[in-house]
């Protein structure tokens, strides 16, 4: 252990060096990457009915649960996405526009956060509160029953897509950190590489003598 932090600090200059040049590698890469925006839309699912007992709550309950699942596909449906085109006037087609888009459940939820991705604040954040409508629309449309009547369950949004405030990516704290790292690393082994070399050739250079 103790040779070895004595060759770190022998070679502290050149860990210092190794170490700068992965910080300004990782802030170029910073600066070539796209800057892109991430907002989030809440929606709430829920299941109609008029009976109020507790047993049909713990029912309709489980029944939303199962049902939030399956609509973490309808999000990015061509249905969905072309109601979403219209809407906003995108000039890309539902599977573009589906790349934009991401979707998650929390566990034990009756929720969906719908999240779209855009160089663009303000396009970030028509699209994530466009698509939650237009989900609404077509959860529905499946869930009316074909005979006519009020849809089993629905989905609504409880929480509109806010305006970003800052970029999502690239981070630049993270890049700056796994650059500095990185150089870090490369430095060490630098380092301990000469280090042994050197205690190989000593034992030569006293034979020598």
């Amino acid at each position: 252990m103790k040779i070895f932090l004595s060759r770190l600090q022998a070679g502290w200059r050149l860990l210092a060096a190794t170490t700068l040049i992965g910080v300004i590698g990782a802030s170029v890469a910073v600066m070539a990457a796209t800057t892109v925006y991430t907002a989030t839309a809440t929606s709430f699912v829920s299941v109609n009915g008029r009976d109020s007992s507790v047993e049909s709550a713990l029912l309709a309950s489980m029944f939303a649960q199962e049902r939030v699942k399956s609509y973490e596909d309808v999000v990015t449906s061509d249905g969905v996405m072309i109601g979403v085109i219209e809407d906003l006037g995108l000039p890309m087609t539902a599977g573009e526009l589906g790349e934009k888009i991401s979707v998650n459940n929390p566990d034990d939820t009756v929720t969906l956060e719908l999240s779209a991705t855009d160089p663009n604040p303000v396009s970030a954040q028509s699209i994530a509160n466009s698509a939650a409508e237009q989900l609404s629309k077509e959860v529905a449309q499946l869930e009316t029953p074909s005979a006519g009547g009020e849809p089993l369950a629905t989905i609504n949004t409880v929480q509109p897509a806010p305006l970003p405030s800052s970029p999502s990516a690239p981070r630049k704290p993270v890049y700056l950190g796994i650059g500095a790292l990185l150089g870090l690393a490369i430095g060490v082994g630098v380092v301990m590489g000469r280090g042994r070399r050197k205690a190989d050739d000593e034992p030569v250079a006293l034979a020598e003598v």
